[in-house]
């Protein structure tokens, strides 16, 4: 049997559980000039496979702010090729590489909103649907009428689903505080 490399078994991990927040820290990075969800992904997937072929040691503890520092690179190299094609075209835009500077503010929002999502995706079927319906901006009634069910039973649903988030959030802050109990906590 032949022996397998730890190192690619260390980056299909990381690539499984890394890959979106990666894209999503990306289509942040590079939102003023693309709004495709494909071309942050694709920034995401060259990143991972430019150190995979690099050689990164991806079994490191550090592997994910060298991860997030190569996504941002590329990202860098998205946008001036960008602004030079938009350059050459004709179309002059105002200098926003300087908003695409490095945030760790970001990162961290990035891995609040996967845990969120993650706890959104356990919810059963009708109140993820009927609380995506809600963060979409679609009204009670519209939400009712794509689903074909009454208003009032889109809102029992999604009132359940929001209060199971709601709970769930109350039970990490308080985890979080009995943890933690002297840091530093912002008021």
């Amino acid at each position: 049997m032949p022996a397998t490399d730890p190192n690619l078994e260390a980056f299909n991990r990381c690539y499984f559980h890394l890959l979106r927040p990666c894209a999503y820290y990306a289509g942040q990075l590079i939102r003023d000039f693309s709004l495709d969800p494909a071309v942050a992904m694709d920034i995401a997937d060259k990143s991972f496979t430019d150190l995979y072929l690099k050689g990164e040691d991806f079994n490191s503890p550090a592997i994910k702010a060298i991860l997030y520092k190569a996504v941002r690179h590329d990202c860098l190299d998205y946008i001036r090729l960008e602004l030079r094609r938009r350059k050459k075209h004709g179309k002059w835009l105002d200098d926003t590489l300087a908003q695409a500077g490095y945030d760790n503010d970001n990162i961290q929002k990035v891995e609040r909103l996967q845990l969120i999502r993650q706890k959104v995706d356990a919810l059963p079927y009708k109140q993820r649907i009927y609380i995506e319906d809600y963060l979409n901006g679609m009204s009670a009634d519209d939400a009712a009428a794509k689903h074909h069910i009454s208003k009032q039973t889109y809102q029992n649903h999604k009132s359940t689903g929001i209060g199971k988030l709601i709970r769930w959030l109350q039970n990490l802050s308080i985890w979080l505080l009995s943890c933690f109990p002297h840091f530093p906590w912002k008021k």
